[in-house]
C-alpha cells in the first residue's frame, strides 16, 4: 500500500524515548522507532547508550535476555559482549572479536527529565540539541502515550492551525498573539483560546489561556501556557517519535510552576495541573481520528483564518533528506 505522505523519509531530528526515571542503573529498555529496533541501556555508572538492537553476530536481540555487566552489553545468545561504543570487546571463546562485530550507536542526551535520541538519515551528527530548562521549580512531567497511524509532522502542525481550534474543539474564541519566527532548527509562535471547561464537569463561563509555542524540530514541541485567572503557569509537550514511515509514538507531557499560595499551593498546584493534562488529553484525542484518517494535501488550498500553515510547512522541510541533484 502507497504512503499517505509524501515525505522523503523521516525527519531528521531529536526525539523522546522515554523519562529518564524509565531507565535505572543496569537496564535495558526496547524500542522501535525509525524502522528499526534499537536497545536504551543505563551502564553500572550510570552512563546512558542507545544502540542497535540486534547482535551482529547471530542476530540475537540484545533487549530479551541481554544483561549488564558494569559498562559491557552481553548478548543473550552466545554472550559476545559490546560497549558504550558499540565494540565488541570480547567473545566466550577468548579469541579476538570479529571485525564487523560491531553495533551502531545512536546520538542520545537527557533533558528536562527526558530520554532523547537523534535520528538522522545519513547518520549525521546532530549540530543542535533542544535547550535544558530549569526545573526545580516545576512539578514532574506527567506523561501519557499514544500509539497512532500518523506522521509527527501532522501532529505538530496543529500548534499553527487555528482554523481547527474552534472547529474540532470548540473552543469559544482563538487567535494569534504573535506571529511565526522560525531560526534553524527552531519554531516559535504565540495564540490565545477562550474555553469552556464544561467538558470537565466545571462551569461553563470561559476561561482565556495563552499559549507561547518552541518546536524544535517535529520531534519536540514545548507549549508554554499561562492561565490568568489563575496566576498559573504550566507547560504541555508534545512528543511524537515515528515508529516508522506510517506510526507515530505520540506522548503528551504536562508540568506546573508550583504555586506560593501558602497552605493550599501543594494541593492547588497538583489540582490545576491534573485538570490542564486532562484537558489536553482530551483535546488530543478529539484529533486523532482526524490524523488516522486524513491524507496529506501538498500544497493546501489554505483560506484566510487557517494560520500560518505554509510558513511551517516550509520550515518543515529542513529536516528532510535531500533528493540527489536537489536542494530542495
Amino acid at each position: 500500500m502507497a504512503s499517505r505522505y509524501p515525505f522523503p523519509g523521516i525527519p531528521s531530528g531529536w526525539y523522546v524515548a522515554g523519562k529518564t526515571s524509565e531507565l535505572k542503573r543496569g537496564d535495558i529498555m526496547s524500542r522501535r522507532y525509525f524502522a528499526r529496533d534499537l536497545v536504551f541501556l543505563r551502564t553500572g555508572s550510570g552512563v546512558l547508550h542507545a544502540l542497535d538492537a540486534h547482535c551482529p553476530h547471530m542476530g540475537a536481540h540484545l533487549g530479551h535476555g541481554g544483561r549488564i555487566e558494569g559498562e559491557i552489553l552481553r548478548c543473550p545468545f552466545h554472550g559476545f559482549c559490546f560497549d558504550g561504543a558499540g565494540r565488541c570487546v570480547s567473545t566466550p571463546y577468548g579469541t579476538r572479536p570479529p571485525d564487523r562485530a560491531r553495533l551502531r550507536t545512536w546520538p542520545v542526551l537527557e533533558r528536562n527529565g527526558l530520554i532523547q535520541v537523534y535520528y538522522d538519515a545519513h547518520g549525521e551528527k546532530p549540530d543542535w540539541e533542544v535547550p535544558l530548562r530549569d526545573d526545580e521549580t516545576w512539578t514532574p512531567i506527567s506523561i501519557k502515550k499514544y500509539d497512532l497511524y500518523t506522521h509527527p509532522q501532522e501532529t505538530s502542525e496543529n500548534s499553527v492551525d487555528f482554523g481547527h481550534f474552534t472547529s474540532v474543539h470548540n473552543f469559544l474564541d482563538a487567535g494569534m498573539s504573535r506571529g511565526v519566527s522560525t531560526e534553524g532548527p527552531l519554531l516559535t509562535s504565540g495564540y490565545y483560546i477562550v474555553r469552556s471547561l464544561d467538558m470537565l464537569g466545571l462551569p461553563k463561563r470561559g476561561v482565556r489561556a495563552e499559549f507561547d509555542v518552541s518546536a524544535w524540530g517535529l520531534g519536540f514541541s514545548l507549549v508554554e501556557l499561562h492561565l490568568p485567572a489563575f496566576k498559573a503557569r504550566l507547560r504541555m509537550y508534545v512528543l511524537p517519535t515515528p515508529i516508522d514511515d506510517e506510526r507515530t509514538e505520540l506522548r503528551l507531557g504536562t508540568q506546573m510552576k508550583r504555586l506560593s499560595w501558602g497552605p493550599i499551593s501543594r494541593p492547588m498546584t497538583h489540582l490545576i495541573r491534573a485538570i490542564a493534562f486532562k484537558a489536553l488529553c482530551i483535546e488530543v484525542e478529539q484529533d486523532i481520528p482526524v490524523w488516522e484518517n486524513k491524507i496529506y494535501v501538498e500544497p493546501p488550498a489554505l483560506a484566510k483564518g487557517d494560520g500560518p500553515i505554509a510558513a511551517y510547512r516550509s520550515w518543515a522541510r529542513q529536516f528532510y533528506p535531500r533528493s540527489a541533484g536537489s536542494d530542495a
